[in-house]
């Protein structure tokens, strides 16, 4: 009977912390750049820093891509379609690592790729927390410049 008991006292904290996560406050969205805005980028760097959204398809586009949980990765974002039209920018975006925190906010603004690892299959959890398919998103973030390339960081997904 003891034993009965401390089992359910441990049962009731472990459901308890499991609920000590909440939901954060949405990111601003940077001003929307249209796709010739994008390939300006590459002649001036003005925009570094600045706060922006792209409009686009999330993709990985040829035959060695490959992701690391629990880490950010690049994505190139597409005007017409998965790997079609012009290639507006990369962006870095955090895949999943299938770890649920106990404490602190919850997870958003990540993807999720499945065994098949296609463009088609990728969901992502929204800066709003909704889980939706891979299709035409927002992505907010800031302009990175590395050199002579640019990206998107911190960056936040909105449908």
């Amino acid at each position: 009977m003891k034993t009965y008991k401390i089992t359910v006292l441990a049962l009731i904290f472990i459901a308890n912390l499991t609920n000590c996560t909440s939901k954060g406050k949405p990111n601003k969205q940077g001003e929307i750049l249209s796709a010739a805005a994008l390939k300006a980028l590459a002649i001036h760097q003005s925009m570094n820093g600045k706060l922006v959204t792209v409009d686009g398809y999330a993709s990985f586009c040829g035959a060695f891509s490959s992701v690391t949980a629990g880490k950010k990765n690049k994505m190139g974002i597409y005007a017409d379609g998965f790997c079609e039209g012009d290639k507006l920018i990369e962006a870095e975006i955090d895949f999943a690592d299938n770890q649920t925190p106990l404490t602190g906010e919850e997870e958003r603004n990540y993807a999720e790729v499945d065994k098949s690892f296609k463009n088609s299959t990728i969901k992502f959890m929204t800066d709003d927390y909704q889980e939706v398919a891979n299709g035409k998103l927002k992505f907010s973030g800031t302009i990175d410049y590395d050199g002579s390339n640019y990206h998107l960081t911190n960056v936040t997904i909105h449908k």
